[in-house]
């Protein structure tokens, strides 16, 4: 079964899979899903000193707009594995973990797996 795992990263396009998925993603949600990386990239740059963004960037819709765009990953390829990685989840839970001292973050926190099924589609803590 095909793994893919959709999330942001510095210079990336959202999704990260072997080449041969790659080909079987859909071109336009490989777009989609580029600008959606390309969207989050320019909200990092323009993050503030004092850790604000800027108006026209919203972490959590971000994370909202990638669970959508995994959940469409998932309908185009029903047999793959699609993992979702909540950045903006991992971020608050990574800061939290950093002031109490500690440096590890269990994934469930903010890491989940795609399911689809014949009436609903849904997203789980791993």
């Amino acid at each position: 079964m095909a793994a893919i795992k959709i999330m942001v990263d510095y210079e990336a396009d959202g999704l990260w899979c072997d080449e041969a998925t790659w080909y079987r993603v859909p071109p336009a949600l490989r777009e989609r899903l580029y600008d959606w990386n390309w969207w989050w990239e320019l909200g990092e740059y323009q993050k503030r000193r004092d850790g604000a963004y800027g108006l026209d960037y919203d972490p959590d819709v971000c994370a909202w707009i990638g669970l959508t765009l995994a959940m469409q990953a998932k309908l185009a390829l029903p047999e793959a594995q699609v993992i979702f990685v909540h950045e903006a989840k991992w971020d608050r839970a990574i800061a939290l973990a950093l002031a109490d001292g500690r440096h590890d973050v269990p994934r469930g926190q903010y890491v989940y797996e795609i399911f689809a099924g014949p009436n609903k589609i849904e997203a789980r803590h791993v």
